[in-house]
């Protein structure tokens, strides 16, 4: 059911609401700017292994994420031919609290020294769910196998060490629960695989890049909080648009952890009968407001200063993207893709800022000319430089037209990974989707394999950015 209430958010990835992730990888076709001030500017699911548990499992507490240092450097490039390792095998005796102790490639173990990749597959033939950890640079694979679908995958750094961790969702008949909630956690430096209960049931929890707060939703009634976890303090916060923007909540957080953007929506009631209504308020991290804006929806915050964040204008099919700085109001709007797509005869979607603030990506289609891609626009210069273009595109498959859905830089900036599919980026139909790589510079395009719908862009990759 919960793959199902995703698809059908999907089309909305696409029109500007980013569905089923806590970062906003999608801008709104919309049509007004409303800068309202506030205030100053100071202002794997693991293969199970054996009996359950005979102790009550207990949710992780972590501290702060520590500075991250720069790694070594590595080669710019995928590989073309990947050598998966095997699939994980037990290698120790689980605990009642341990299910599980993997064998752990070193590239894993050692992350500070790795670019990766994770994403879900369903196997071709016998339809078992697995989750992939692909290295970038040698090709090679962890696989992991998770046996039932819908769960959620993320990456979480704590006390210089990474996790992968697996969220399983509450499964339940008519009559009776067959699965309560609850998470796993791979240690990659030992392959301790361990079950807790959700820290926060029932609630939407997207943690703060310094792990001290946690923006909470609650989805029935519509409401948001911030915890502060070193005081054990939440805080309600305040709905600024007093109900007009009650039926998705979708949060993110400023790189320092300092600001809360919080896009509200509308749906009409029924698909095609209108326009969706958007709205977007922003929150200290001490959960006060300090800007609201009517009529857009956030896209993604910058990862460098000074606060500033990608959204669009215009109705979807003439869509502009703009970057609005938080601080003094401004913005700028970004002419030259608007001149690109009339030029081209197609359309535009899905603006990504790079991780140095320098480039805005965007995928664009035209399904009568088969003009489909991956492009950017270097800010710069003003030019448009295309990573992924028409004749990539057929190289997939001859027989059918396929086209760019979704993409996502590295941290580092030195990779996209993207989703495609021949179904469309306006299409609910996630079937046949693949997922690829390619260099920023548009060297060594490569076409991973069939993954399951993708709704966590943001969970996508693992890599220390630089300082």
């Amino acid at each position: 059911m919960k793959r199902l209430i995703c698809l059908k958010i999907m089309v909305f990835v696409l029109l500007g609401l980013t569905a089923c992730h806590s970062s906003l990888d999608t801008l709104i076709f919309d049509d007004t700017l409303a800068n309202t001030p506030l205030a100053d500017n100071n202002g794997t699911a693991v293969v199970s292994v054996g009996q359950k548990p005979t102790v009550t499992p207990s949710p992780l507490v972590f501290t702060a994420t520590p500075s991250a240092t720069p790694r070594a450097t590595i080669t710019h490039a995928p590989t073309r031919t990947p050598v998966p390792t095997p699939t994980l095998r037990i290698t120790a005796t689980p605990t009642a609290t341990t299910f599980a102790i993997y064998d752990v490639p070193v590239w894993l173990s050692q992350p500070q020294n790795s670019s990766m990749l994770m994403f879900e597959t369903i196997g071709l033939q016998d339809g078992e769910h697995t989750l992939i950890v692909h290295n970038v640079v040698s090709g090679e694979q962890f696989v992991i196998p998770v046996g039932d679908c819908c769960i959620e995958h993320s990456w979480l750094l704590r006390e210089d060490t990474l996790y992968i961790q697996l969220d399983h969702p509450r499964v339940e008949t008519s009559h009776t629960v067959l699965q309560e909630p609850y998470q796993e956690f791979i240690n990659t430096k030992t392959g301790e695989v361990t079950q807790h209960q959700p820290p926060f049931p029932g609630r939407y929890a997207v943690l703060s890049p310094n792990g001290r707060h946690v923006a909470l939703i609650d989805r029935n009634p519509m409401r948001i909080a911030i915890l502060d976890q070193e005081q054990d303090k939440e805080v309600a916060l305040q709905d600024l648009f007093n109900g007009r923007y009650s039926n998705h909540y979708s949060a993110s957080w400023t790189k320092d952890g300092a600001l809360l953007a919080v896009s509200q929506v509308t749906f009409p009631e029924e698909p095609g009968s209108g326009s969706a209504q958007y709205g977007l308020a922003i929150y200290t991290s001490e959960g006060e407001p300090f800007r609201m804006y009517d009529h857009i929806n956030f896209g993604q915050w910058a990862s460098v200063s000074p606060y500033k964040f990608l959204y669009t204008t215009g109705p979807w099919s003439e869509i502009v993207p703009c970057i609005l700085y938080v601080a003094d109001g401004n913005h700028i709007c970004l002419e030259a893709i608007t001149r690109w797509r009339e030029e081209q005869d197609v359309q535009v979607a899905q603006f990504m800022l790079s991780p140095d603030g320098n480039k805005v990506s965007f995928i664009h289609w035209n399904s009568a000319t088969n003009n489909n891609g991956l492009c950017y626009l270097d800010l710069n210069t003003d030019a448009i430089n295309c990573l992924v273009t028409p004749t990539d595109l057929l190289s997939i498959d001859k027989d059918s037209r396929y086209y760019v859905i979704l993409h996502h830089w590295s941290p580092r900036g030195d990779y996209i990974a993207f989703y495609v599919n021949p179904n469309g980026p306006l299409s609910n139909d996630s079937s046949f989707t693949s997922i690829g790589i390619v260099n920023s510079d548009g060297t060594h395009l490569e076409i991973l394999g069939p993954v399951l719908a993708p709704y966590k862009t943001d969970q996508l990759w693992w890599e220390l950015e630089s300082n």
